[in-house]
């Protein structure tokens, strides 16, 4: 009884653990678990900027974010060319974490309820 007593004890406590995303950007089970539970709602509106045979192209994505926890970094995918200017609140961030697909919004910035606007740069898919 006390080994499966200790199995359920560390079981449990290794799924309450806070993982962090590595640096290669490996998305895995957990961290999707992890980011399900720590966001509440999430609500997108997307604006683009197109001109006839440009290489790339403009675009705004305005992410409406209510989250359920706030005790670690809000990591967020994105695969575009180059982040042009990141706001979080209206107020602009010059520095957060990066890596290969995603960037990170710093625990200590987060609130409850927030708006993040990414406005990036991204060239046309080419078949």
């Amino acid at each position: 009884m006390k080994l499966l007593w200790c199995l359920l004890f560390l079981s449990f406590g290794l799924q309450a653990q806070v993982m962090h995303r590595s640096s290669d950007d490996n998305l895995t089970l957990l961290l999707a678990q992890q980011r399900k539970a720590q966001i509440k709602k999430v609500e997108y509106k997307l604006f683009f900027e197109l001109e006839k045979r440009a290489e790339t192209y403009q675009g705004k994505a305005i992410l409406d974010i209510e989250l359920n926890r706030l005790d670690l970094p809000l990591s967020v995918d994105f695969l575009g060319k180059k982040i042009t200017q990141l706001k979080l609140n209206d107020q602009e961030l010059k520095k957060y974490p990066t890596r290969k697909g995603s960037f990170d919004i710093p625990q200590k910035l987060l609130t409850q309820k927030m708006s993040l606007e990414v406005n990036y740069e991204n060239e046309y898919s080419k078949m």
